[in-house]
């Protein structure tokens, strides 16, 4: 990736931030249900829900109260999700280099927009 193919702008491109992990597993992964923790093998592991996020989700907080599936074989939308711990939002990593807080409460459309480096459409930071 290049500085030049971020045409939406590097200070409006979301480039990493925190991952949601329920707090269920903040002392690893159960034996149970590994792949459920999304942090139970760490970012080299490949397509891993450990390094995987997307903002077609909204941020959530780590205490949401989380359904898990009864199919315990399917993966849960929150694998996916960015999240914290911290009581108001997460904190981003923006391809300028900058790190700035992202309300919990963020419209999910211009969350989105922040994930997208090149849709045309940009979503500026307040």
């Amino acid at each position: 990736m290049t500085i030049a193919r971020i045409s939406d702008g590097t200070s409006n491109t979301l480039l990493a931030s925190e991952k949601w992990v329920s707090p269920t597993y903040y002392g690893g992964p159960r034996e149970d249900s590994s792949w459920k923790s999304g942090d139970d093998f760490g970012w080299a592991d490949g397509w891993d829900y450990d390094g995987l996020r997307s903002c077609i989700f909204p941020p959530v907080s780590d205490g949401a109260n989380i359904v898990e599936p009864a199919d315990s074989t399917s993966p849960v939308k929150e694998n996916f999700q960015f999240g914290s711990a911290h009581p108001s939002g997460i904190n981003a990593l923006f391809a300028d280099g900058s790190v700035d807080s992202i309300n919990y409460d963020i419209d999910v459309e211009v969350f989105n927009k922040l994930g997208h480096r090149e849709d045309g459409d940009v979503a500026v930071r307040e």
